[in-house]
């Protein structure tokens, strides 16, 4: 995807990241955001690596 300078990842996380339900556990709650933040640094380090350099 680096080389083609283009491509897509989905990656699905739940709302339980942000607002865990008192019947769920909290593991499941820590992997959705856990899953959210690495998307978030993912696409972060992904777009300096194809942004053009002076």
């Amino acid at each position: 995807m680096l080389a083609q300078r283009a491509g897509v990842i989905v990656h699905v996380t739940s709302i339980q990241r942000e607002l865990p339900l008192p019947e769920s556990t909290t593991a499941y709650a820590a992997a959705k955001a856990a899953l959210s933040t690495n998307s978030k640094s993912l696409s972060k380090s992904a777009s300096r690596s194809s942004s053009p350099r002076q």
